[in-house]
């Protein structure tokens, strides 16, 4: 039980570091900037530079963490594929939380839903 809370904590906190990582890197590679990490309590996030992307560039840094997430999914299930439900899970929390536009905090999913409805996107 105690090894299965730790592998839990473990692979959120890796989904955690890969979305981030998910998000400047596809931001980098599109011709945006990385300005930093930022955090509210406990939620973290990263500060970009976007305004010289296109609403289309912007929109795949956005998705681009959410589906770092997914190869974690994959990796964590490779290796422990008795427990693949459990991953599954996770991945699902994480998404309900960071890729449902709430319109209360700034999520990703919030962000693609603006980007979509003007066809821009609010400093971030």
């Amino acid at each position: 039980m105690l090894i299965t809370i730790a592998k839990i904590i473990i692979v959120a906190l890796t989904m955690l570091l890969a979305h981030e990582v998910g998000h400047v890197g596809a931001t980098r590679l599109l011709g945006g900037q990385w300005l930093g990490v930022t955090h509210k309590g406990v939620l973290v996030g990263v500060r970009l530079a976007v305004q010289t992307l296109s609403p289309r560039q912007v929109a795949i840094t956005l998705a681009a963490g959410p589906l770092a997430e997914i190869l974690i999914a994959i990796v964590a299930t490779l290796m422990a594929p008795t427990q693949e439900w459990l991953w599954g899970l996770l991945l699902g929390l994480q998404w309900i939380g960071n890729v449902v536009p709430w319109g209360i905090i700034p999520n990703d999913g919030t962000r693609l839903w603006q980007l979509w409805r003007h066809g821009s996107i609010q400093t971030w």
